[in-house]
Formats: structure tokens, C-alpha cells, sequence
């Protein structure tokens, strides 16, 4: 059962490619929050889809389907306390140009079609991308 204690977070392809994994989660344990789970995935069409469904009639859907398929990622649970909100402070928005320096996506991200990372935006998320 997922509680407001932990929340999913995914390096995605991109980051992979540009050897970030060690840099991602290393704020994470600095913090003091607990890896409870870490997987290499490399993801399916269909599992992308369903995981990201709420986005499904968006005119970057397809793209970001494609973006997502193109290497593995690592999927990983974090516990702790307020970790949904330190977190989501941590990595910091999609949009990687308004995202502030010393965030991991002021640092490493880019463009929006290439982030590094996704996290869960709520408990109820959580729970279903952990379920994926």
C-alpha cells in the first residue's frame, strides 16, 4: 500500500543516455529519503501508454511515446518524509528553461521533449505508476 510517504520517480531514456542516474538520485540520498525499489526497464508501447493515458489527447503525445521507447529507464520508489513535496521541489517542473539552477532540472534538462526525469504528482498517481 502506498502511502503520502513515498512517490514514484523514473529516469527517463535521455538521462540514461547522458549518464545522470548516479546524479539523480544522489540528491535523493543526501536528503535522507530511502530507495525502497530501483528497476531497469525498457519499456513497452502499450505500458507507456496506459502510464501516461491523462495525456493521451495532447499533440506531444506521440512524440513523447516515442521519446520514452527509445532506450531504458531506470523506475524507482522513494520513502520518506514529505518526500512528494521535497521531491517534486527537487526535480523541478517540465519546463527545464523555467526551472531554477541547483534543481535537477535547472542542472541537467534542456528542452522539454528531452527531460531526464518524471515523479508522480500525487499519492493517487503514485499508486498507479507503482502499480505499472
Amino acid at each position: 500500500m502506498v502511502n503520502n510517504k513515498c512517490i514514484f520517480i523514473a529516469i527517463k531514456p535521455h538521462g540514461m543516455q547522458c549518464n545522470f542516474v548516479g546524479e539523480i538520485i544522489k540528491p535523493f540520498e543526501q536528503k535522507g529519503f530511502c530507495l525502497i525499489a530501483m528497476k531497469l526497464i525498457q519499456a513497452s508501447e502499450d505500458l507507456l501508454k496506459e502510464h501516461y493515458i491523462d495525456l493521451k489527447d495532447c499533440p506531444f503525445f506521440a512524440s513523447l511515446v516515442k521519446s520514452m521507447q527509445s532506450g531504458p529507464g531506470v523506475s524507482m520508489v522513494w520513502e520518506g518524509l514529505k518526500v512528494m513535496k521535497t521531491g517534486r521541489v527537487m526535480l523541478r517542473g517540465t519546463k527545464p528553461m523555467n526551472s531554477r539552477p541547483g534543481t535537477i532540472h535547472g542542472d541537467f534538462c534542456i528542452q522539454v521533449g528531452r527531460n531526464i526525469t518524471h515523479c508522480s504528482d500525487s499519492v493517487e498517481s503514485a499508486e498507479k505508476e507503482m502499480g505499472l
